[in-house]
């Protein structure tokens, strides 16, 4: 039997549940209808509506004054002719407004006392005798939930543009919809005189770049989600069938309330991780054999990442010299976060630096490079065959995020990002056999406090070797 207490919080979760079942679904979480997903004054999980507010503000105090900015949604992509991918929102765009439809374009602008004047135009309101063919947004939902001033059908860009640009000294611009939205977007611009057009990115995503409490706490969800569900993966039989072990960290990153894998899981046994990408995912797994495992969880939009290296089988069914690889790499990445650590304006460029220097030493020693001058290893780019790709990447929205930032900029509080050294070795017969066909790599989403204080997101996996 119920206690009283259960018993009224039952009730009140009934009374939400027909409360929420009365409301009409705009296409997205609310708080009226998706009361289970956000608390508060959320006007998307995890963020409040004062953030969006003040991300619009913040934008458009940095741009000059009498500028306005125009943005444009993702459009919605197809597998075939009527099936849809999954719509994944222009980040850029969910930063600003929180909406998460497609093929909308929102005008900002900035009005005396810190007012913004918010346009939004959008696709027709459908037939209502044709039927409810899927949950979307209206034009009274755009301005009682995301605050739009003036809203506007797509037919109407090319007539209606204009004028609101009208005295607008510089214009903004990021448009990533279709080719119709595009094209009068663009009539727009080029019929309206007096203006200097810009790009949007570089001011956007340098605001983006710095993630606020709430999305380092979103952040740091999702890497725990990921830690979980990769533990639960690397506690289960490896050998088999690599879609096995695929399929399993999916299924438990969904369980656990993510809207799913933030990019294709990796799963690469033996020989398939001498490939810097691989989606394949179609081997078997043998005893004995590496497997590189590369995985991420998308939740409430904010991304994480992370590699591991497993070893298929018993301790003696497993190449010993590739282990030594492993852990010989596993202090490369320690000493790419000493530098994290110790370097006064330490940038992303310095890691790579180090990862470079370091990665290239390991490959001395091993003797798969024969130049014993390490400075004519890195300096002739002989490490490039075996590590050809960057050190890391800025995370967030975007698991490559905020990419107009350059690598030399400093790190700041809140900058989140990833660490990935690795080698890869194919078959060249340079190679020493025992490495031949083979490779290892790690990673960790990383966010930074100081100077002196990185905190792992994804330190509750652990790496071999630690």
């Amino acid at each position: 039997m119920l206690a009283r207490s259960s018993l009224s919080q039952a009730n009140t979760l009934r009374a939400f549940v027909r409360y929420a079942s009365c409301q009409r679904h705009i296409g997205q979480p609310i708080k009226s209808t998706h009361p289970h997903l956000l608390d508060g004054d959320e006007l998307t999980p995890g963020i409040p509506q004062k953030e969006y507010e003040d991300r619009q503000l913040f934008l458009l105090s940095r741009l000059p004054v009498g500028s306005s900015v125009v943005i444009s949604a993702a459009s919605q992509k197809f597998q075939s002719w009527n099936i849809p991918y999954e719509y994944h929102q222009n980040s850029s765009f969910h930063y600003l407004c929180g909406i998460d439809q497609p093929n909308l374009l929102l005008v900002l602008q900035k009005l005396q006392r810190n007012e913004i004047r918010r346009c939004l135009f959008m696709p027709p309101k459908p037939d209502e005798k044709i039927g409810c063919l899927s949950p979307h947004l209206y034009p009274e939902d755009a301005k009682q939930y995301f605050g739009m001033n003036e809203v506007y059908t797509l037919d109407a860009i090319a007539s209606t543009l204009p004028s609101i640009l009208k005295g607008s000294e510089h214009v903004f611009t990021y448009t990533s919809c279709d080719a119709k939205i595009n094209a009068a977007v663009s009539k727009s611009l080029s019929d309206t005189a007096g203006m200097t057009l810009h790009s949007l990115l570089p001011e956007l995503d340098r605001i983006r770049w710095i993630k606020s409490l709430n999305e380092q706490k979103q952040l740091r969800f999702a890497s725990s989600i990921c830690c979980t569900s990769f533990n639960e993966l690397s506690s289960a039989p490896l050998i088999g069938l690599e879609n096995r072990l695929s399929t399993l960290f999916e299924y438990n990153v969904k369980i656990r309330g993510a809207r799913g894998v933030a990019f294709p899981t990796m799963v690469a046994g033996g020989s398939n991780s001498q490939y810097v990408q691989y989606a394949l995912n179609d081997s078997v797994i043998n005893p004995g054999e590496n497997v590189v495992v590369d995985c991420g969880v998308a939740m409430n939009e904010y991304q994480s990442d992370m590699t591991r290296v497993l070893f298929a089988g018993d301790a003696k069914s497993v190449n010993k010299a590739q282990k030594d690889v492993y852990l010989g790499l596993n202090e490369v990445y320690e000493k790419c976060l000493q530098v994290l650590r110790t370097q006064a304006d330490c940038s992303m460029n310095e890691v790579h630096a180090t990862g470079v220097r370091e990665l290239s030493r390991l490959l001395v020693e091993l003797g798969v490079i024969k130049s014993k001058n390490l400075d004519t290893v890195v300096e002739q780019r002989l490490f490039f065959k075996y590590f050809p790709h960057f050190i890391g990447h800025f995370i967030g929205l975007d698991n490559y995020d905020t990419p107009t930032v350059p690598f030399n900029t400093p790190f700041a509080p809140g900058v989140a990002f990833c660490i990935e050294p690795g080698l890869y070795f194919d078959g060249d017969e340079e190679i020493p056999e025992e490495l031949r066909h083979f490779g290892v790599r790690v990673e960790d989403t990383i966010l930074y406090i100081d100077a002196k204080n990185v905190d792992i997101l994804t330190k509750d996996s652990p790496r071999v070797g630690d």
